[in-house]
């Protein structure tokens, strides 16, 4: 997608200019498990028009390969920011329909091709929200992702903008027992029917490998980040704060650094570098984690 945003405290209404940048929930993990050493594609489908051909630009800048359907019968998709000061609600409207992306559909993509027994199979719940021929898709990668033995993870990421909570989480809590890696937040957790109090039970009882779980805390000059994952193994927790001068992108760069770090490093270091992805991306306008994490990871402060 391409972003089209309002300054801080302008609304889109009244704006007189809007800045854009380029996201996408999968795409902006992807950019940030490239920096942090993990080869990675993007499989999805845009436009064949100016809007698509910037996304792949994009993509492709931060070392991230393309594997994309780009179709003339399809636009790409776009949404609308309006950043509002605390403590103003930030607002997000989502032009989805009828994008590219919203057509693909079982047997669109070639998962032979793209999954094998070293591959990591990553998604979320806002490209399974932009339609249900979308969601088909995903079901489909997901049960080829596990015939050959491939790693799924899956961030929930919930957006009301796309679909309505309970059509949301019920098909969520419908293909969480093909995840092995489970990004979340509380408030998804309470949806799943588990508690917040006790994340190795909820783990437990999603049925999943690993659990990441991130908080935020809020004030007006920064936000308090916490990222933990819990498997068989234990707990590993690191926090830190950061000024936001973009809130976007930081919940997917946290879980694409974890994936890029965690199976080969350890769970301690996966989310402390989770945590600074996160951390770094609040920092960066823009949707995408825009930084060298072996110079950037000394900003901020990990507190344990």
């Amino acid at each position: 997608m391409v972003r089209l945003s309002t300054p801080v405290g302008e609304t889109l209404e009244t704006a007189p200019s809007l800045s854009t940048h380029v996201g996408g929930a999968e795409l902006n993990g992807l950019i940030a498990a490239t920096a942090f050493g993990m080869p990675s594609t993007w499989v999805s489908a845009v436009g064949d028009d100016i809007v698509g051909h910037r996304i792949v630009r994009h993509a492709r800048s931060y070392g991230v390969t393309t594997a994309l359907q780009i179709t003339d019968d399809a636009r790409s998709g776009l949404y609308f920011v309006e950043i509002a000061a605390y403590p103003r609600s930030t607002r997000v409207f989502y032009d989805r329909k009828w994008s590219a992306a919203s057509f693909l559909s079982r047997g669109a993509i070639d998962w032979d091709e793209q999954l094998t027994p070293q591959t990591c199979f990553y998604s979320s719940g806002i490209t399974a929200g932009i339609s249900s021929a979308a969601r088909g898709a995903l079901e489909e990668a997901m049960d080829h992702a596990r015939t050959v033995g491939a790693v799924v993870a899956f961030d929930i990421n919930y957006r009301r903008g796309l679909w309505p909570a309970d059509q949301a989480y019920a098909w969520m809590s419908s293909v969480i027992s093909a995840v092995d890696i489970l990004s979340v937040s509380n408030a998804d957790l309470l949806h799943l029917g588990q508690s917040a109090d006790d994340l190795a039970a909820a783990r437990i009882g999603l049925g999943v490998n690993t659990l990441v779980v991130s908080t935020k805390e809020r004030t007006p000059e920064a936000i308090k980040v916490t990222v933990s994952a819990i498997d068989e193994g234990g707990v590993s927790e690191a926090t830190g704060e950061a000024a936001i001068v973009d809130p976007f992108g930081a919940g997917d760069a946290m879980f694409g650094a974890f994936l890029a770090t965690a199976p080969s490093r350890g769970r301690q270091v996966g989310v402390e570098h989770a945590l600074k992805a996160a951390l770094i991306t609040y920092g960066i306008r823009g949707d995408a984690m825009d930084a060298d994490p072996t110079t950037a990871l000394d900003h901020g402060r990990i507190l344990r």
